[in-house]
């Protein structure tokens, strides 16, 4: 039996939103839906920047649905998406500087990193129901 990874258009409508919602306008973004994201069942979703060209591509877990906790998701990667540039002059520019084993350095970025986006994602999430709730 094939299963259907077709991204959903209310996801992809969702995607768009956001897109606009956080000025993201000048990057080209690719949404798929994969069984497992990152060889890992625990994630939700992924986000990955290909260099200076203002592309990005995000992975969610097949099981996506129409929920808070996914539109949660789905703001959290495109953060990710949007800091990337920010990544890049640490990865390129400052960690070559640095006495530091680069797995080191990775993971206590990444240690201050995530919350910090979860963080933000919730927040938005939040303050965009509020809105609608006033509308």
């Amino acid at each position: 039996m094939a299963i259907d990874l077709t991204v959903p258009a209310w996801l992809e409508a969702k995607m768009n939103f956001w897109i606009d919602k956080l000025a993201m306008w000048e990057w080209a973004i690719k949404l798929r839906l994969e069984m497992v994201v990152l060889n890992d069942e625990g994630y939700h979703g992924a986000a990955q920047v290909l260099g200076d060209t203002s592309t990005g591509r995000i992975a969610i877990r097949a099981d996506v649905e129409d929920t808070e906790e996914w539109e949660i998701t789905l703001v959290h990667e495109l953060l990710h998406i949007k800091h990337g540039r920010i990544d890049d002059v640490i990865y390129r520019v400052f960690r070559p500087q640095m006495d530091i084993p680069d797995d080191m350095v990775e993971s206590v970025y990444k240690r201050a990193l995530e919350p910090y986006i979860e963080s933000m994602a919730k927040a938005l999430v939040k303050l965009n129901q509020g809105v609608a709730a006033n509308e």
